[in-house]
């Protein structure tokens, strides 16, 4: 702890809940006895230890293990000194019985938890699986990997002489702590507030992102990912007795409603030289550098207005997979479009990322029925695992649909 006798404020280091993880700086002011802690944010606090702050003029200086340290082992292994300046802002003033109630944590306040990274066991939930829902649970998942930490930490290490070894499982060992236990927190904190939204009568759409490591058939991995995004949707709608459920059904009588858009890019962004052979699972299934791309992210929270796109369309799937294709092919492939609405949708424009592709849509969707999009081509696609986005804009909408499009190309 350090005490500033000029300001009477009392800076601490906590691994209190209410942080970004790992121990946060705190501050807490005194006038005859201590207010209630506040976190000091961010820059000085990260999701590792930050600790011993102090002040010396008009620069702060405290200690971290935060990604970005020099290191010897791994990437948070040791702690460094960072210093700050401007030093951090005076907390907000003491309540009193005649302060207005803070304003509860808006939408801003909940995009600040993101993203929210949730990891997973290779070929987890259900597998061998083709199935794109299951019937896991995020939370009961993540105790079952959380549980295979010492598997993890023997074979990665195996064949190592007794210093790699020891680095390799402390490797390991920080890997969970720092990313799976990590994201379980940042879920929970999401979660409440998420809750208190819906509560009040919010209509929210989360965006969430699956990945996969490369181990598996580039098709087999989207699927899997859209099993791992379900398992989040199953965690909130067993959550507390069922408490998201009329959310999530559309049924809560305040109105209020979440939904999500699923984005499963399976292994097309993984780090191409992350291992993906089935032969050599100390590298493809326990190293640090496979685990990290076995994950899903809850990317982005935009509220649903009433005349949002979101809420007055379907498109199914929800991505186009090309999966392995020659960058010549002839490409002829259709998604299903659901106009939901009550009002005729109508075109402005379609665009795709360098034209690799050309889409084509009717101009005018009308009230409650379904069109094909088209997407041909007429000049090569990329070469190898690809990721790009068509955009569908439409008359009186500011936002356009998003469709992804994956493939590798050979």
């Amino acid at each position: 702890p350090w005490y500033d006798t000029v300001a009477k404020k009392l800076y601490f280091s906590s691994s209190w809940h209410d942080g970004f993880g790992g121990y946060d700086i705190f501050r807490s002011n005194y006038d005859g006895q201590f207010s209630s802690p506040q976190n000091a944010g961010q820059p000085y606090n990260s999701p590792a230890n930050d600790l011993y702050y102090f002040q010396y003029g008009d620069t702060a200086y405290f200690s971290s293990n935060r990604i970005g340290v020099n290191y010897s082992k791994n990437i948070t292994c040791c702690s460094d000194i960072f210093s700050a300046y401007p030093i951090p802002p005076p907390p907000p003033p003491l309540l009193t019985d005649s302060t207005p109630p803070p304003k509860r944590e808006s939408l801003i306040e909940l995009s600040k938890r993101l993203p929210v990274t949730l990891y997973f066991h290779n070929d987890c939930p259900d597998p061998k699986s083709r199935d794109t829902l299951t019937r896991v649970n995020y939370i009961v998942g993540y105790g079952e990997y959380r549980e295979m930490l010492a598997k993890y930490q023997t074979e990665y290490s195996s064949g190592l002489d007794s210093a790699k070894a020891s680095s390799a499982r402390e490797d390991i060992e920080n890997f969970f702590i720092e990313y799976v236990d990590q994201g379980v927190r940042d879920l929970e904190l999401f979660r409440n507030l998420l809750l208190e939204e819906l509560q009040n009568g919010a209509r929210i759409n989360l965006t969430v992102k699956g990945f996969a490591s490369p181990l598996a058939k580039t098709d087999y991995n989207v699927n899997l990912t859209k099993r791992r995004i379900s398992s989040l949707v199953n965690y909130l709608r067993e959550y507390d007795h069922g408490i998201f459920a009329p959310y999530l059904d559309g049924t809560a009588s305040n109105g209020g409603k979440v939904q999500f858009t699923q984005v499963p890019f399976g292994e097309y962004t993984a780090n191409k030289l992350t291992s993906d052979n089935f032969h050599d699972q100390k590298n493809s299934v326990y190293s640090r550098s496979a685990a990290i791309e076995r994950k899903i992210e809850i990317q982005s929270v935009d509220y649903i207005k009433e005349d949002s796109l979101i809420f007055l369309t379907n498109i199914t799937p929800t991505m186009l997979d090309l999966a392995s294709i020659g960058i010549t092919d002839s490409i002829t492939r259709e998604l299903t479009f659901v106009n939901n609405s009550s009002d005729t949708l109508m075109i402005l424009r379609t665009e795709v990322d360098n034209h690799y592709l050309d889409v084509q849509i009717p101009n005018m969707i009308a009230p409650k029925s379904e069109v094909q999009i088209r997407f041909t081509n007429h000049s090569s696609l990329p070469s190898g695992l690809f990721s790009f986005q068509a955009r569908l804009y439409f008359v009186g909408h500011d936002q356009p649909l998003l469709i992804p499009i994956n493939g590798e190309g050979h």
